[in-house]
């Protein structure tokens, strides 16, 4: 461990190693949440697609009753 400042603070390596500890978890939070909003998109997209694939399907109910009238 580093020098203790005359303040009773800390010292310049236990600033070192906790700035460094922060960065860590800062970096470790970031790919967590891009991993949240990924997820987040992909469902969106499915969604989206889904809704499109039922109105296919009722146009195409709509187009076969209009052929059958």
């Amino acid at each position: 461990m580093g020098l203790q400042t005359a303040e009773g603070g800390l010292g310049d390596n236990k600033l070192k190693e906790l700035r460094n500890e922060w960065k860590q978890d800062q970096e470790e939070e970031k790919v967590k949440f891009s991993e949240v909003v990924r997820r987040q998109i992909q469902n969106m997209k499915d969604a989206v697609i889904e809704v499109i694939k039922e109105k296919e399907d009722w146009v195409q109910d709509a187009v076969d009753k209009k052929k059958a009238s």
